[in-house]
């Protein structure tokens, strides 16, 4: 899928739906409906992740198809398509933002953060100032290392400093 070639998004958009089949939970914890969408062409989902419109989100225990849509996503990743090229989020420069307050962890943990925003690409514990440049819309918190790295599995999300 080329994103910038009109006629491939038509060609894309007009493929006929199978159906789609409910996954063992019907909402996400937001109450957006959870589904598998087949076309004539094959599984919806994976094609959008490999062309880089949209990322993996996984919801256990709706794993099926799991390891199609992570390759996919792979690719795109490889391919710099879609939400992986380098101009994809080309724009103004955002203001300068305040920076959060270290949260306060239980019994000496650190607290970890990302950025939920589609381009992130690290993780940041307490320790590394860098956490503070994160955008407050997109920053995500974390008890630990490994709560951080359930939630973002699967994605390009990847370990940031040596100060930890």
């Amino acid at each position: 899928m080329d994103a910038r070639h009109p006629s491939t998004r038509e060609r894309d958009c007009s493929a006929r739906l199978f159906g789609w089949r409910r996954t063992s939970a019907k909402t996400d914890r937001f109450g957006r409906l959870l589904r598998y969408v087949w076309t004539e062409e094959g599984l919806f989902n994976e094609q959008i992740v490999r062309g880089g419109f949209a990322t993996l989100a996984t919801f256990p225990p709706d794993i099926k198809y799991l390891e199609r849509i992570r390759t996919a996503q792979q690719e795109a990743y490889e391919a710099g398509r879609g939400l992986w090229g380098e101009d994809a989020c080309v724009g103004p420069p955002a203001p300068p933002s305040q920076p959060m307050p270290t949260a306060t962890s239980p019994a000496g943990q650190m607290t970890w953060y990302t950025s939920s925003h589609s381009s992130a690409q690290y993780y940041y514990c307490e320790l590394d100032p860098q956490w503070k440049s994160l955008s407050p819309a997109y920053l995500r918190s974390y008890p630990s290392e490994a709560a951080l790295l359930a939630v973002w599995a699967g994605t390009r999300v990847k370990f940031h400093s040596s100060k930890c």
